[in-house]
């Protein structure tokens, strides 16, 4: 039985971590499940948009303690986690659509990296962030893009970051009661899902590739990058759409072609 649970209905997927009693800890069974569930969305022309949330009062608490305490046995256990997340379309960055975390509760050490893998993130009211790497004489190296350097700071040696103050400094997108979160994340995935998808697709990969400094940084090499993914975007069934709707206020229908 699959850990991650994967629906996908009118473009958008919910993959769903259903390991709470355990409060969604990464296993290798967790971690295959995840990675093979975003490699599915990944590769369906039907997926536009996709949404990570977790089953239970806790988001993710990280690494599981069994797979940890293996290290003590000897086995490596820093660069096995580190593989097997590399192998994972979501962690990479490369699922190639739009992504939201919907973070219900706390997460912790990898839970944290999980929930900041995403484009958008909608975080619990209640929940903490916490890295507790630096309590274990470890070094926190799988950092996502796009955290301002004070919460990077506080975060890096292992202090709580609570969900206000990451919705203050633009870590998460938006904030709400428990219950609400996944109301909420889907509301970014409707109002999502009306825009152009390739487009979407385009501008968020841009995003990503300024997070991890793969783009040319330069301006005058980013504007001709721009340009160059603009042109092939005018080309599209979608770009007409757009403008139909632009020009004219005719209903779009896109097709993601």
């Amino acid at each position: 039985m699959s850990l991650v649970e994967l629906t996908v209905k009118d473009h958008l997927a919910l993959l769903m971590m259903r390991r709470a009693e355990k409060k969604n800890a990464l296993n290798e069974a967790l971690l295959t499940d995840l990675r093979e569930a975003w490699e599915r969305v990944r590769q369906d022309d039907d997926a536009w948009i996709a949404i990570i949330g977790g089953e239970g009062d806790v988001f993710c608490a990280g690494a599981d303690k069994n797979f940890i305490a293996r290290s003590a046995e000897g086995e490596d256990f820093w660069n096995r986690f580190l593989e097997m997340t590399q192998r994972d379309p979501y962690m990479t960055g490369t699922v190639g659509k739009p992504t939201i975390s919907a973070i219900n509760g706390s997460c912790f050490g990898g839970g944290v990296s999980l929930a900041l893998a995403a484009d958008f993130r909608v975080v619990s009211e209640t929940a903490i962030f916490r890295m507790p790497e630096p309590d274990m004489g470890g070094l926190i190296i799988d950092w996502q893009g796009g955290v301002p350097s004070p919460i990077l700071a506080q975060l890096n040696i292992g202090l709580p970051l609570t969900a206000r103050r990451a919705y203050e400094t633009g870590l998460v997108n938006e904030i709400c009661p428990r219950e609400n979160v996944m109301d909420v994340a889907t509301d970014i995935a409707q109002q999502l899902l009306r825009k152009p998808p390739l487009a979407i697709r385009k501008n968020i990969s841009m995003i990503r590739m300024l997070y991890a400094k793969l783009a040319p940084m330069d301006r005058y090499s980013l504007l001709d990058y721009c340009t160059q993914v603009g042109n092939m975007l005018a080309q599209t069934e979608d770009w007409k759409e757009a403008m139909a709707f632009f020009m004219e206020r005719k209903p779009p229908s896109y097709q993601a072609k």
